[in-house]
């Protein structure tokens, strides 16, 4: 990560933070106390241009009850994960994916089942393949198909 942090990515920090402070009841001193950092540390990583170094990183996950990592994925777009929740894929990145395959044509499809066996196995491409074929088909039929993208 370089020495500074562009602004989107440092506003998605502060608004992530800011809804998990809200989530948690806290005062924004509260959360300071709660990583062992003053609150103008906290204020600096909130709304600063500079690294927020891994101390203070580690520092707000605590505060916030969020998994470690959880303060460089908000700032590479992706959620924080809250304690005792399992890491899964963004909801658009799987949303983006359904819409690929609502969209792709068969040949589309069969070069997506390429890739899956390429990285996977044959089976596992086969399974793609059934489930792919089976969401457009209750996607045409106007049934609800958002679990079967994951």
């Amino acid at each position: 990560m370089g020495s500074e942090i562009d602004d989107e990515a440092r506003r998605r920090l502060d608004d992530a933070m800011d809804e998990r402070r809200l989530e948690l009841e806290l005062e924004w001193r509260e959360v300071a106390d709660r990583g062992g950092i003053t609150y103008e540390t906290l204020r600096a990583a909130r709304r600063g241009k500079r690294n927020i170094p891994t101390r203070t990183r580690r520092a707000i996950e605590q505060a916030l009850d969020w998994e470690s990592g959880s303060v460089l994925d908000v700032l590479a777009g992706r959620r924080a994960t809250p304690l005792g929740r399992a890491r899964t894929p963004a909801a658009d990145e799987i949303l983006e994916a359904r819409e690929r395959i609502l969209a792709a044509s068969p040949q589309e499809l069969v070069r997506m089942r390429s890739v899956v066996e390429e990285v996977l196995s044959k089976d596992e491409a086969d399974e793609f393949m059934t489930r792919a074929i089976a969401m457009r088909e209750r996607a045409g039929a106007g049934e609800d198909t958002a679990s079967d993208a994951s």
